[in-house]
């Protein structure tokens, strides 16, 4: 019965120091420390009007103009607050577009301003300032911290 008592306590202690150092992740400081995301090369937005009927491709809200097609996945979150914001509403649409994926003829496009059934609806893009969305993502003290 002695033994039993030593051997309970002498496994906890086993496992409480196998806990701690299965703990330590190998890092300088104390918990985890979050890393900047990977730097990306994205090209430059370009400022384009475009006008045409709303439709889904791919399963995405988007404006097929002149072989391009320009996704606008902020429509969505509109939809059934807009009087006559649907498939097939003739829209015109301004903003900022960035390649989707990046060498194709499709674009996402971050809408700035938008005009259905002659009311213009403006500042859609929510006051963001016009970075990129992973320069965006980046806090500030990531940015001045580099190791």
């Amino acid at each position: 019965m002695k033994h039993t008592g030593k051997i309970v306590v002498a496994v906890l202690m086993g496992m409480a120091f196998a806990g701690a150092l299965f703990a330590q992740d190998g890092r300088r400081g104390w918990g985890r420390q979050p890393s900047p995301p990977p730097a990306v090369a994205t090209a430059p937005a370009e400022t384009v009007t475009i006008s045409g009927p709303l439709q889904l491709v791919n399963g995405r809200i988007a404006v097929v103009q002149d072989g391009k097609t320009y996704y606008v996945g902020q429509l969505g979150r509109l939809v059934g607050f807009i009087e006559g914001l649907r498939e097939g509403a003739q829209v015109t649409l301004m903003g900022n577009a960035l390649p989707y994926p990046p060498g194709t003829d499709s674009y996402r496009l971050r809408i700035t301003t938008m005009t259905l059934n002659g009311k213009v609806y403006d500042g859609l893009d929510g006051g963001r300032d016009s970075l990129p969305v992973r320069e965006r993502a980046v806090p500030p003290h990531w940015r001045s911290r580099r190791n």
